[in-house]
């Protein structure tokens, strides 16, 4: 039977479940989308207000203070921007791997034609990934128009937002995670709402404009076997499915915190720049004013009869004290009167007046506790740090410590990644082909690093500095992969360049130290003016050396054109290192003063 919104599934789907879903997508995009003010943020923000920072600071002015030095953007927005970025190396494998297959090579060639068409590479690498940090418990909708007027059907997908979403209930089964029974939500249309199964598309609208019963305006069946409404990110919560555990919901406490404490260190600098003053002051004359009814000012107000009603009263405020500045008690910059002694024996030797500095201490702490956070939820998301503490020197079980954490990062958004893109090809293909379809393989590739190039560059340095010239070739790997990203041949030429350099870990300095300049000389050339060689070659043969040779084996190619480099160290002489005062003349090793030459062949 088919499935409408009176049905008792749809009707005892539990909505606590939804609204679990939208609190954490509020939570999510208020940290991942930048807001002007907090009027645009994320209704999270008025929460964290009531909830956290209200109970956390109970003094209006003190909180009202921290609620200004709150800069818009949020601070935490750059933070999870870089978390994002580094995340999206997943996009990026040199070995990543997506292929279709149908049973018809027309067939074949207008799938591939359409699938380029929708992009749905750039849909999962923009969209759902910007999704998966700012919305995640949203919905991937896999949607056909109303009416078919091409040959073949043209299936799109779409984000659905979770707040758009009235009931939803998770499929139950294996290999199931993300999935759902139905998917109940509201359409861009007004009074309208979709109603998509496990075997049917259903279009319901109010029948009496904005009362009445929902009722069935449009339905067909589809053939592929899952909800074409599913989670965007298939890591889901066990005690409620339609909750992904995501990148930064471990986080979002101290994201949170986090801008609580950039404020708050905001504050302290401000009390440091502008110190608070103190002074002696004599006690205040009382108001001296009167109404022209006579009435004295009582405490800043005055009594004031009715002309017609004498005996009905009100009080307003004193025109002469309400003329006086009002100096701020306790912010930045402010002045603080002290009453000055009245009587002899309550004498004050002090100096009448004074600066209260921000304790140092106090600023110090806060700005570690900025920077903890930071590097905490940094860590959390992508398994390094890419912060000042960095700066540190690392040994080198510490430096694969931070390479195994950023591959586990990297291994769950690849696993992820794929089960969506495979999921939404899958869909779009049977909807399209039907029968003909016959399956995809998505493989995401795991060379990649959710590191950034800057931290990859320190940790090759440390690596270097310890003596870890295999955890040098991994991490230069690493980098090779990160600045190629899914650029094949420009791959190809970091990996070429590698390989034609006889000692490709080495800067010159460390080629001298090392003694190759002397026992080694043709290889110290090399290495030293590779990439003038190179450059020399590419003129020589108008070709980049990526795409020379493109048809022989790799090492043929490599040999060749190694061949070719040595030739030209073989042109030049090797060049002498420069002598050190009190050493021997090489060209002259008894110090013959008659003997030798110099190294540029003129007599003396």
């Amino acid at each position: 039977m088919p499935l409408t919104p009176n049905d008792p599934l749809v009707k005892k789907a539990e909505t606590k479940a939804v609204d679990a879903a939208r609190l954490y997508d509020q939570r999510h995009r208020l940290h991942a989308e930048s807001a002007t003010d907090a009027a645009s943020a994320s209704p999270y923000f008025r929460s964290w207000v009531t909830q956290y920072l209200e109970p956390t600071i109970p003094a209006k002015s003190a909180r009202e203070q921290v609620l200004r030095d709150i800069v818009w953007p949020l601070v935490s927005n750059e933070l999870v921007d870089d978390i994002s970025d580094s995340a999206a190396a997943v996009h990026g494998a040199q070995d990543r791997f997506i292929s279709i297959e149908l049973t018809d090579e027309k067939l074949q060639a207008d799938a591939e034609q359409y699938i380029e068409q929708l992009d749905i590479d750039g849909f999962v690498a923009r969209d759902c990934h910007n999704a998966v940090m700012s919305a995640p418990n949203s919905l991937v909708v896999v949607d056909l128009p109303a009416v078919q007027t091409t040959d073949f059907p043209e299936p799109y997908p779409y984000l659905l937002s979770i707040e758009k979403v009235q009931k939803a209930l998770p499929a139950v089964g294996a290999n199931k995670a993300g999935l759902l029974q139905f998917a109940y939500f509201d359409t861009e249309q007004k009074n309208q709402r979709a109603l998509f199964d496990e075997s049917d598309y259903a279009i319901f609208e109010k029948a009496n404009g904005t009362t009445g019963e929902w009722v069935e305006k449009l339905r067909f069946q589809h053939s592929l076997g899952f909800c074409p409404a599913f989670k965007l990110w298939a890591d889901v919560d066990r005690s409620n499915p339609l909750v992904s555990n995501t990148l930064l919901r471990p986080s979002l406490g101290l994201l949170d915190r986090y801008i609580f404490w950039d404020a708050a260190q905001h504050s302290n600098d401000l009390k440091a720049a502008f110190a608070q003053f103190w002074h002696l002051e004599a006690e205040e004359e009382p108001c001296r004013w009167i109404s022209e009814q006579g009435m004295p000012c009582v405490n800043g107000s005055y009594e004031y009869q009715d002309p017609i009603t004498p005996s009905i009263t009100t009080r307003h405020k004193c025109p002469s004290c309400a003329s006086k500045v009002r100096r701020a008690r306790g912010g930045p910059g402010s002045v603080i009167p002290i009453p000055a002694q009245q009587k002899r024996e309550d004498a004050d030797w002090r100096v009448p007046a004074g600066w209260i500095d921000a304790p140092i201490d106090s600023l110090k702490y806060i700005q570690e506790k900025v920077e903890f956070l930071r590097a905490k939820i940094r860590r959390t998301a992508t398994g390094s740090e890419a912060g000042p503490q960095n700066e540190q020197a690392l040994n080198e079980s510490q430096i694969l410590s931070i390479l195994e954490a950023a591959r586990q990062v990297g291994q769950y958004l690849a696993e992820y990644f794929e089960m969506l893109h495979k999921r939404i090809l899958e869909a779009v293909l049977r909807l399209r082909y039907g029968p003909y379809f016959v399956g995809c393989t998505v493989n995401y590739g795991r060379r990649f690093a959710a590191l950034s190039g800057d931290l990859l560059m320190k940790l090759a340095e440390m690596a270097k500095t310890n003596g870890s010239f295999w955890l040098m070739e991994e991490i230069d790997g690493m980098l090779q992969n990160y600045y190629a990203r899914s650029d094949a041949s420009r791959s190809l030429r970091f990996k070429l360049i590698n390989d034609l350099n006889p000692y490709p870990y080495m800067a010159p300095a460390d080629l001298m130290s090392a003694g190759i300049h002397t026992s080694d000389p043709k290889g110290y050339q090399l290495a030293v003016g590779l990439m003038g060689f190179i450059r020399r070659f590419e003129r020589e043969e108008q070709i980049p050396i990526e795409r020379f040779g493109i048809l022989t084996p790799y090492s043929s190619r490599v040999t060749t054109i190694l061949d070719a480099l040595k030739s030209y160290v073989d042109e030049i002489e090797p060049a002498q290192p420069a002598r050190v005062a009190g050493d021997a003349d090489p060209n002259n090793p008894t110090g013959d003063p008659a003997g030798g030459s110099d190294p540029g062949g003129q007599t003396a």
